[in-house]
């Protein structure tokens, strides 16, 4: 008789993103079982609820964000497109217009939920300290950027915003377009 197949936590929650990069809070475990080819049973036995597999994946999430920002920062050697880079840094695979929705509305799940809330704010703060950082070590070149702190804030808000703008009307690629905003508040900073 041949052994069942088994499938590690990674591939389960890597499913569980795609399908929600997908459908947003509208995925069951029903769909993330579908596309990683298991029961939602199997799902419910390993994580217990669809609460549950958002927490771990959530969790899986910001242990990642570290190696994303510094993969970001360390892609180029110029001061100003590290900020770039590391200001927009998971944006390539919200693309797609259906995707940022589903993003946004997976959002809402976060925002409801206070453990969900404090996973997204731990990720979130992480890229903002980051910038902080970069644009801390770059004041010479941004003499017109305030304070690293609000510089941040900024960018990071320009970033958020933008993604939200884009998917009501989206021109273009997201990632590129951020890429010119951000390039474009930059530039003022530098007073260019």
């Amino acid at each position: 008789m041949a052994r069942p197949r088994t499938y590690s936590d990674e591939d389960l929650l890597r499913a569980a993103h795609e399908t929600i990069l997908e459908l947003g809070d509208r995925a069951t475990l029903a769909d993330v079982g579908k596309r990683a080819g298991v029961s939602p049973a199997a799902l419910n036995k390993r994580f217990g609820t669809k609460r549950e597999l958002l927490v771990q994946l959530s969790r899986r999430w910001v242990d990642s964000v570290d190696a994303q920002l510094e993969q970001a920062e360390t892609s180029t050697s110029d001061v100003i497109e590290r900020i770039v880079a590391v200001a927009t840094c998971g944006l390539g695979e919200l693309d797609r217009p259906e995707q940022v929705g589903a993003q946004l509305s997976a959002l809402a799940d976060d925002l409801r939920d206070a453990q969900l809330r404090e996973l997204l704010a731990q990720g979130w703060v992480k890229t903002r300290l980051r910038l902080e950082g970069l644009l801390a070590a770059a004041q010479k070149d941004l003499p017109r950027a305030p304070h690293p702190a609000q510089a941040a804030r900024i960018l990071f808000s320009l970033v958020q915003g933008e993604s939200l703008y884009w998917s009501l009307d989206p021109q273009g690629s997201l990632t590129e377009e951020v890429r010119g905003d951000v390039r474009s508040v930059l530039a003022g900073w530098a007073g260019h």
